[in-house]
């Protein structure tokens, strides 16, 4: 089949994709399409197979607070104030895009991030333009009582009946959000080796005027990306991340290719 021939030289033989000039589209959108499965196959795996939170998320979720004084209770499904201060924030970032915010006031600035909001009645995430509801506390009967002082102990009792709570709801929203994120992975992919093959392409064209249309060579950069998609899904598997390195195999691969297509032309002018 032409395929395997098309993927051993473009790993292995970068001058013989040369050959492959005049591949017609539907040829080079096989392998594109067959690029991206493989690019795509462990992080999709791995997304598929996330349908519980691990000890090690659990550790990291009581870490966020840990430590941190809330002075804030679960009672009757509301949430308090210990000092009957409505308008009293309590925030911490979580990561550079993502923060927890605690407060019964209307009138918080939640900025461009994305929040974790503990409000009156629930949890909410939110942003500028996004409210959406994680938890109403009303339908969490043991989540009455829970005192957010006593959660920055790690090892807490309270932390038991919260992260029932979470355990459900992670489930509950895994299985609406799993779609969209290989949805979203997938179309990133896409995007990614077609902007990245692209670049190269153009650039390094530029030496290669007059020697081959850049159509066709474009076709051929992104069978060079055999090599970048083999090497960063191994990479994925053992947990490691060298995405430059795979990058500059492709890029090393592309330059090879251009000089074997000058040394080419100029053995055809001889």
């Amino acid at each position: 089949m032409f395929i395997f021939k098309r993927l051993s030289d473009s790993l292995f033989s970068p001058k013989e994709v040369l050959k492959y000039k005049d591949d017609r589209w539907w040829q080079v959108l096989i392998m594109f399409l067959l690029l991206i499965f493989v690019f795509v196959l462990p992080s999709t795996i791995s997304i598929s197979m996330k349908n519980n939170l691990s000890y090690n998320d659990e550790v990291a979720i009581k870490r966020v607070i840990s430590g941190e004084t809330i002075p804030f209770q679960i009672k009757n499904g509301k949430l308090l104030n210990d000092n009957d201060n409505d308008n009293y924030v309590y925030q911490k970032d979580i990561n550079g895009y993502m923060k927890i915010v605690v407060t019964n006031s209307s009138n918080v600035d939640l900025g461009t991030n994305l929040v974790i909001l503990v409000t009156t009645d629930g949890v909410y995430l939110s942003n500028q333009v996004l409210r959406l509801q994680l938890i109403a506390y009303e339908d969490y009967p043991n989540l009455n009582n829970t005192d957010f002082k006593e959660l920055s102990n790690i090892n807490s009792s309270e932390w038991n009946e919260v992260l029932v709570v979470i355990r459900a709801q992670y489930s509950s929203f895994m299985e609406f959000y799993r779609p969209v994120m290989i949805t979203a992975n997938v179309l990133s992919s896409i995007g990614l080796i077609l902007f990245m093959s692209l670049v190269i392409a153009f650039f390094q064209h530029f030496t290669l005027k007059g020697l081959i249309e850049f159509k066709k060579f474009w076709k051929l950069v992104i069978y060079l990306f055999v090599p970048y998609v083999v090497l960063e899904t191994i990479f994925t598997l053992f947990g490691v991340n060298l995405i430059y390195l795979s990058f500059m195999v492709t890029a090393i691969y592309t330059i090879m290719l251009s000089r074997h297509i000058q040394t080419e032309n100029i053995r055809r002018n001889l």
